[in-house]
């Protein structure tokens, strides 16, 4: 079942407003609870990034096999890559 060419520009339009959403949060604790030292906030930051870049790179990739339209996937890869080494990176600290 192939989806309409809507779908497409539907995923594109939920994806943007989450990665803004993501943002903005993110700035939000880098800016208080991250500098004053809370633990709990260097897992958010990368939590928060991973909950809305993997169902991004799920619908991007089922636009891309049930579709002609050609989503820009490497974006949504860099992003959930980089939030994985960002908890990687935590965890690392965490343990040394």
């Amino acid at each position: 079942m192939h989806a309409p060419r809507n779908d497409s520009r539907v995923v594109q339009l939920l994806a943007g407003g989450g990665f803004l959403a993501v943002g903005i949060s993110v700035a939000v604790l880098v800016v208080f609870p991250f500098r004053a030292g809370e633990v709990w906030a260097q897992w958010a930051v990368p939590m928060i990034g991973l909950a809305i870049g993997i169902p991004t790179l799920v619908g991007v990739h089922r636009i891309r096999t049930r579709t002609a339209a050609d989503p820009p996937w490497a974006l949504a890869v860099l992003a959930v890559s980089l939030f994985l080494v960002g908890a990687a990176a935590t965890l690392v600290a965490r343990l040394l």
